[in-house]
């Protein structure tokens, strides 16, 4: 008799989920795994990716784009779904944060204004 113990990963896809649905930014993200570093092509192999942007949102108004690498939230270093949920999640409605990510060989700051 063999015993399989299936949670782990039912929780990391609930969490990303929620992730998706907790916040109305109109954005997807995701950890980078050795995976998603060979699909689009990354030196990183750890992080976060921007992989979804939707359109009309916070997010592309932000400026936001489909491979760009989240490296800070708010001047804080943001390395997981973890701790990129707690960080936007400290943020209040109204509120605009400050963004520092990585496109392809720029690092730059945009603004993301929570929704009301």
């Amino acid at each position: 008799r063999m015993d399989v113990q299936v949670g782990v990963l039912k929780d990391d896809e609930e969490q990303k989920t929620a992730l998706e649905q907790s916040t109305d930014l109109g954005l997807v993200v995701e950890e980078i795994t050795p995976d998603v570093a060979q699909r689009y092509r990354l030196d990183e192999d750890k992080g976060l990716i921007i992989t979804g942007v939707s359109g009309d949102s916070p997010a592309e108004e932000a400026g936001l784009r489909p491979g760009d690498i989240l490296l800070e939230i708010n001047q804080q270093p943001v390395a997981s779904l973890r701790q990129y949920s707690e960080l936007i999640n400290q943020s209040r409605k109204g509120e605009t944060i400050l963004l520092l990510i990585r496109r392809q060989t720029t690092t730059l700051y945009l603004t993301l204004k929570i929704p009301e």
